[in-house]
């Protein structure tokens, strides 16, 4: 039987990380627990980042296709600006193709200045040096690099990923849910609201102010969005 061991880099956020914020030792909510907790705080954080994370490697998609209706038209020729598809992360673009409409085959364009399109990061949007069709329906096929590898993960993603799982390691603790936090059963016996729990309590309303200051700080809106990375 081969073992696999989590370590502590396999998370976007640390265990010390997380526990500095909600002060709870391993006996309270032990290094395999917290793993799940980082692994679903991740999931929400790749959501209000529009985003996604992967330990090894930047990720990546495959034939993503946008719509040649959603053109705008440039000084040079027609831009795509790819914010309204939630790919406000994107690194690199590997390939691009081209139809004019639906019975047309592919045709490859070449990247840079004087060639078919460039990727303009400043305003995460693809430049076309020519006038393409406005009106087609899935007339771009795109694949490239987008999102982080954990080691270039952002300070202001890897903070709400470690504050998210603070708190749930808090609710975990009172055997609650985030709405049930003073009020819980740990292995069918009731707690009372004694100091143990009060703490708690407290723990978990100074973490959920601290989530709402950094969201708040750094503009980061509570609309999720689910984006299929290949």
């Amino acid at each position: 039987m081969v073992v696999v061991l989590i370590s502590d880099g396999d998370n976007a956020a640390s265990y010390e990380e997380v526990r500095q914020i909600n002060k709870l030792n391993s006996s309270q909510v032990s290094d395999d627990v917290l793993d799940q907790h980082l692994d679903q705080a991740e999931t929400e954080v790749e959501g209000l980042a529009h985003s996604s994370f992967l330990k090894a490697s930047t990720p990546v998609f495959t034939d993503q296709l946008f719509n040649t209706r959603d053109l705008m038209v440039g000084k040079y020729g027609s831009i795509i600006y790819l914010d309204q598809y939630d790919f406000s992360e994107l690194k690199t673009v590997t390939s691009l193709s081209y139809r004019s409409d639906e019975d047309c085959s592919w045709e490859t364009f070449e990247a840079g200045q004087n060639d078919d399109y460039v990727l303009d990061l400043r305003v995460n949007a693809l430049k076309f040096n020519s006038r393409l069709s406005p009106d087609g329906n899935q007339n771009l096929k795109v694949s490239g690099t987008y999102g982080y590898k954990y080691s270039d993960l952002p300070k202001k993603w890897k903070y709400l990923v470690a504050l998210i799982a603070a708190l749930k390691g808090v609710c975990y603790s009172s055997g609650g849910s985030y709405n049930t936090v003073d009020s819980h059963t740990v292995g069918g016996i009731t707690i009372n609201k004694g100091q143990y729990s009060q703490n708690l309590k407290s723990e978990y309303s100074n973490i959920t102010k601290m989530i709402e200051s950094h969201m708040k700080a750094h503009g980061i809106k509570a609309e999720r969005t689910q984006i299929d990375i290949i």
